[in-house]
């Protein structure tokens, strides 16, 4: 008796769940919950040093206060505290969690617009948004080693030199 109580139990438990798989604010608490264990198993980040000087601060932010500051003030943050590039959609959940809101009809579309204007990111196919300063010591294959040339055209562009 006690196992086919143990089974019909399971069996409504694998109901229950595979109908709450179909809510999509199910989906979006499961969301929600790997995000918050993914950012527990990172370890924390050095803290960094503040900005200095409103001239650097707009620079890189945009409008002290503005929308589009504040989400790359998030974005920014975020990626600091993962420490690893991370697509659109992750930035934004994130970002949301953070009581940020991005406007716009289609929101991922607007922080991509945001962050790809920002020169404090760049952006990989297929791996995501990252801070430029990780790249500082990335080695690009543009130059050989013993040549004066770039591989895709000439220093001089193009340009006869002045002197012929």
């Amino acid at each position: 008796m006690s196992d086919e109580l143990l089974n019909a139990a399971e069996a409504e438990a694998r109901h229950l769940r595979d109908q709450l798989a179909k809510n999509p604010l199910y989906a979006r608490l499961q969301t929600i919950e790997k995000f918050i264990r993914d950012l527990k198993s990172v370890p924390a980040a050095k803290p960094v040093e503040p900005l200095v000087g409103n001239l650097q601060k707009a620079a890189k932010y945009g409008r002290q206060g503005s929308v589009s500051a504040t989400v790359i003030e998030a974005s920014e943050a975020f990626l600091r505290k993962i420490r690893r590039r991370a697509m659109t959609s992750e930035i934004l959940s994130a970002i949301e969690i953070m009581g940020v809101t991005v406007p716009g009809k289609t929101p991922g579309a607007t922080l991509s617009s945001y962050l790809s204007t920002s020169t404090l990111f760049d952006n990989v196919r297929g791996e995501g948004y990252g801070l430029t300063e990780w790249n500082q010591h990335r080695v690009l294959n543009d130059e050989a080693p013993d040549s004066d040339e770039l591989s895709s055209a000439p220093k001089n562009n193009g340009q006869l030199p002045l002197n012929s």
